[in-house]
């Protein structure tokens, strides 16, 4: 199912109800094998570069470009599809760059994607490939490195569902996630942009839940609805009535009586901020037990265990499948 976030509190920016994200099917599922998949769970070689492995061929998958480095001065630019086909070859020598600066440069920041061997080096770029046909791939990738699965319910490696989007512990603080018929990326785009309507002179003037009001403009022609905040404009010579709304709203299918149910929460549970309520970006996973149960660690979306687990006691940036308790 997709999924919209929604803002559930009056006191903010937003309007109750206000549409703030638009997750479709293909997102939340290759958001899910981006963080199974992600680099950094894996660490590095005794080289200090980063471990083949299901985090490589996800790359693979989903960049454009695969750049080997052949000698001293050579790079093989390898262009594929996210089957792993090979499109394009070229070779770059030195006037093209200077790869010993290159790969040194990059392996000075923890966080680099440098694959492959000394001298051997592999690493990614061109475009980024996140359709459908990418992300059935990258779920394959995922299933053949471990046992998460991309099914309603809940994983067996590590309890998630797959099908839902990841929502973090402020996320469910803050906002409510209401699962919808899946729906195309221009749907998505319609559902959380700023959109204009306008009204030719006899036609019936709606909000944007397509409610019929009867504005009353002023002299200079403006009339701001009381309750939605939006302001109408009326122009004096052709008596064209025009208003822009800055977000969607959920009011046509009201949250409280379509979500409430299915949750198990009362309305104030779920404006309430001290109570969470929904799902939660945790990790239940057996193969890493001392993620669980701890108020001073991270829980993480690892789905291999760590060699070390006191490394879990630094604090560390929010990468990809970390969250600070």
């Amino acid at each position: 199912m997709a999924e919209l976030i929604i803002n559930v509190n009056n006191q903010s920016t937003y309007e109750d109800g206000d549409i703030l994200c638009a997750f479709t099917d293909k997102q939340v599922l290759g958001t899910h094998a981006q963080q199974i998949c992600h680099y950094q769970h894996h660490g590095f070689t005794n080289d200090g570069l980063r471990p083949d492995g299901k985090a490589k061929q996800f790359l693979d998958c989903i960049y454009q470009y695969r750049f080997e480095r052949l000698n001293h001065t050579q790079v093989k630019r390898i262009e594929t599809d996210h089957l792993g086909n090979v499109l394009a070859e070229e070779i770059f020598g030195e006037e093209s760059m200077n790869v010993d600066q290159f790969v040194r440069r990059r392996l000075k920041h923890a966080k680099h994607r440098i694959f492959g061997t000394t001298r051997a080096e592999i690493w990614h770029g061109g475009k980024s490939d996140f359709s459908q046909e990418a992300i059935d791939q990258a779920w394959v990738i995922v299933q053949n490195g471990c046992d998460c699965r991309n099914t309603p319910g809940e994983c067996p490696c590590c309890g998630q569902d797959h099908t839902l989007w990841p929502m973090g512990r402020l996320d469910v603080r803050h906002f409510l996630c209401t699962q919808i018929e899946n729906f195309s990326d221009v749907e998505q785009q319609a559902l959380v942009s700023d959109f204009s309507a306008t009204f030719e002179p006899g036609d019936p003037i709606t909000d944007p839940d397509g409610t019929t009001i009867f504005p009353t403009f002023s002299d200079e022609g403006i009339w701001q609805h009381p309750t939605g905040g939006w302001t109408y404009t009326k122009d004096p010579e052709t008596e064209i009535v025009s208003v822009t709304f800055k977000k969607r709203n959920m009011k046509v299918s009201d949250w409280r009586t379509s979500t409430l149910e299915t949750i198990g929460k009362t309305e104030q549970e779920v404006i309430d901020k001290t109570v969470l309520v929904g799902r939660e970006k945790q990790c239940n996973c057996e193969n890493a037990p001392w993620l669980r149960d701890s108020d001073i660690t991270y829980k993480v979306l690892d789905h291999l265990p760590f060699n070390d687990p006191s490394l879990l006691l630094n604090k560390r940036d929010n990468r990809p499948g970390e969250r600070i308790i």
